[in-house]
């Protein structure tokens, strides 16, 4: 069954730059991921520093692999100190 994932984002103030390289990179790197459907980004017009992402996955195991790769850390993906702060939301069926 498809699962839909909801992450939320609140970027610090000047670093927006930064998140959205981030998310591309991100979405990039799911594109070759097994069981990966789309995913969308959203910004808060009355929030600027709140961002969303939601991606679609064949499975909730697709998305559990996926949620682990993308974890472990990544030369290519330091940040320091990290820009943003991240809530993951419950998957969605």
């Amino acid at each position: 069954m498809p699962v839909r994932v909801i992450i939320q984002r609140w970027v610090r103030y000047g670093r927006e730059a930064e998140l959205r390289a981030a998310l591309e990179q991100m979405r990039l790197e799911a594109l070759n991921q097994p069981g990966y459907i789309s995913g969308e980004t959203l910004r808060c017009p009355s929030d600027p520093s709140l961002w969303v992402v939601i991606s679609s996955w064949e499975t909730l195991a697709d998305w559990q692999r996926w949620a682990q790769w993308w974890r472990r850390p990544r030369r290519s993906w330091s940040w320091s100190p990290s820009p943003w702060t991240t809530r993951l939301a419950p998957v969605w069926t």
